[in-house]
C-alpha cells in the first residue's frame, strides 16, 4: 500500500478538492514522472540521472545545436516543465506532497495564487458524491459541537442528576483533540527549521540542486517566530484546560478554592495577551494586499498537510 490509512481517510472526505476532472486537455497532460521518463518508485539516484539524460535531451542549446536551427519558445518550455518536474521530485517533501495531493495540492503548499481558486474548480467539477461527503461532514461537526453546550444547558437546568465532570466529557474530548493538534503543529515546524539549518550548512549540495541561502535565512526566521508562538499558544491552551479543571471540581463541590483561584488561570491568560500586544501596538503597521480568502485557505490547507503527514509520520516511527 503506498498511501496509508490516514491519506486514504483523508481523500475520502477532501478528495473533490483535488480530483481533477480528466478532460481532453488533461488526459494528455504528462505529469512530473512522465516527464522525467520514470517510475513512481524510483529513486533519488535514479531520477537524478534521469535529469541528466533528459537536459542534454532537452536543453535549447542542446536541441539547437543538434538539429541545426536556432532554439525556440517551445524548447524552452519544455526544458523548464522538466526541470520543474526534476525540482519537485529531486525534494522528498516536495515529492511526497505531490504523489499526495497531485499538482493542485503541491501549487498551494506553495504558495501560488491560483491553486485555491483550482481547489474551488475541482469542488465544483466534482461528483454529486464528493461533495455530499463534505457536506456531511461539516454537519457532523456542528452537530458535535453542539454536544457538549446542549449537555451542559441540561444539567444547569437540573433536568440531569450528572456531575459536570461528566458533562464536559466532549470538552474533554475537544481539549486532547487540540493540544494533539497543537503538538503536531509544534514537532512540525520543528523538523522544518531542522532541515533548514542542515541545508544552510549542507556544502556537499549538487551543481543542479539551486539553494538560495537568502530564502533559506528568511524561512529560517519566520519558522523560528512561528514555533515561539506555537509554543505560547500551547501554553495558552494549557492554562485554560487548567482552568477548566478546577471549575468542574469546584461546582461539583470536590474542592473548596475561592473563586478568584479558580480564574487565576484566566488571569494569565489576559495579562499573556495583553504583553504579545504591546510590541505590535507601538511596532510600525504593514499593510499587505493579499485576497483573504485565498489566504485562509492556503492557511487551512497547509494545516491539514502538516496534520496528515506528521500523523502518518508518528505511526510509522511508533
Amino acid at each position: 500500500m503506498t498511501k496509508s490509512i490516514k491519506t486514504r481517510l483523508f481523500f475520502f472526505w477532501f478528495g473533490a478538492f483535488f480530483k481533477s476532472p480528466q478532460s481532453k486537455g488533461d488526459e494528455n497532460k504528462e505529469g512530473y514522472y512522465e516527464l522525467l521518463g520514470v517510475g513512481k518508485s524510483a529513486t533519488q539516484d535514479e531520477i537524478r540521472k534521469a535529469y541528466k539524460v533528459k537536459s542534454r535531451q532537452l536543453h535549447p542549446d542542446k536541441v539547437a545545436q543538434r538539429e541545426g536551427r536556432a532554439s525556440t519558445e517551445a524548447d524552452k518550455v519544455a526544458f523548464q516543465k522538466m526541470k520543474e518536474a526534476y525540482d519537485v521530485l529531486h525534494n522528498p517533501s516536495q515529492r511526497e506532497m505531490y504523489d499526495e495531493f497531485g499538482d493542485t495540492g503541491l501549487q498551494l503548499m506553495n504558495g501560488n495564487a491560483s491553486a485555491p481558486m483550482d481547489l474551488v474548480e475541482n469542488f465544483m467539477k466534482s461528483s454529486f458524491c464528493d461533495r455530499f461527503k463534505i457536506y456531511f461532514l461539516f454537519l457532523l461537526i456542528i452537530g458535535l459541537s453542539m454536544i457538549g453546550p446542549i449537555v451542559i444547558c441540561l444539567r444547569v437546568d437540573d433536568l440531569i442528576e450528572t456531575p459536570y465532570a461528566t458533562v464536559f466529557i466532549p470538552v474533554w474530548i475537544y481539549n486532547l483533540f487540540s493540544c494533539f493538534v497543537m503538538f503536531l503543529s509544534i514537532l512540525s515546524i520543528r523538523s522544518l527549521i531542522t532541515y533548514l539549518i542542515q541545508r544552510k550548512e549542507s556544502n556537499d549540495s549538487d551543481d543542479d540542486d539551486e539553494i538560495n541561502l537568502d530564502d533559506v535565512d528568511r524561512l529560517l526566521k519566520e519558522s523560528r517566530i512561528q514555533l515561539k508562538e506555537k509554543y505560547l499558544l500551547f501554553f495558552q491552551h494549557l492554562l485554560f484546560v487548567a482552568f477548566e479543571i478546577m471549575l468542574v471540581r469546584k461546582v461539583d463541590e470536590i474542592d473548596d478554592n475561592d473563586w478568584v483561584i479558580v480564574f487565576a488561570p484566566l488571569f494569565c491568560i489576559i495579562v499573556l495577551r495583553i504583553l504579545c500586544a504591546i510590541p505590535y501596538a507601538f511596532g510600525p503597521v504593514v499593510f499587505v494586499e493579499t485576497d483573504l480568502i485565498e489566504d485562509i485557505a492556503i492557511k487551512l490547507l497547509r494545516k491539514v498537510w502538516i496534520l496528515n503527514l506528521d500523523l502518518r509520520r508518528y505511526y510509522l516511527t511508533s
